[in-house]
């Protein structure tokens, strides 16, 4: 892993903030463990390649590191993603 600078931190710090926000809102301890588990795995990825802000991190950015990202629609809308 690279070593964290000060930019990769910000990311990690808008995590805090997203965390508190989801123990504000009533998400379970259990929910908040496994989203701060599952970016963190995210974050070191940035971390990897140098990306320090979130205007770095874009789809082609991803899809170039064979990084597949899914959204999917839900089943019941008729309207195009």
């Amino acid at each position: 892993m690279s070593r964290k600078t000060a930019e990769a931190d910000n990311l990690r710090g808008m995590a805090e903030t997203f965390y508190e926000w989801m123990r504000f809102t009533n998400y379970s301890g259990s929910t908040i463990k496994n989203r701060r588990v599952y970016l963190s795995y995210f974050f070191d990825w940035c971390e990897d390649r140098d990306l320090r802000t979130p205007q770095e991190i874009n789809k082609p950015i991803i899809e170039a590191d064979g990084c597949v990202v899914f959204l999917c629609p839900s089943q019941s809308n008729d309207h195009d993603p």
